[in-house]
């Protein structure tokens, strides 16, 4: 295991990224939440923003970690092609 971890050999970031991106997805709803009940009393309008502005920050949250997440990816694909073409060549 700390030989892995000294060597790169498996990478810890994604396993990190999932957790600030669920943190992020927390932190999104409770300040919609938060947003939506404070000032000025609870309208119609308020809640159509909150819940658009709600179901905006989400897609873009989920995209902004899948193109982080798509270089770790790419990293493992290549690394599982790297071992085949080399058991291949053995």
């Amino acid at each position: 295991m700390l030989n892995g971890m000294l060597s790169f050999d498996k990478l810890i970031t994604p396993k990190i990224m999932v957790f600030i991106y669920w943190l992020s997805i927390v932190f999104t709803v409770l300040g919609v939440f938060i947003s939506l009940f404070a000032g000025e009393g609870f309208t119609f309008l308020k809640l159509i923003m909150s819940i658009v502005s709600l179901i905006v920050s989400l897609i873009f949250i989920r995209v902004f970690f899948e193109i982080i997440i798509i270089a770790f990816k790419n990293n493992e694909y290549l690394r599982r092609m790297t071992e085949v073409l080399e058991n291949k060549n053995q």
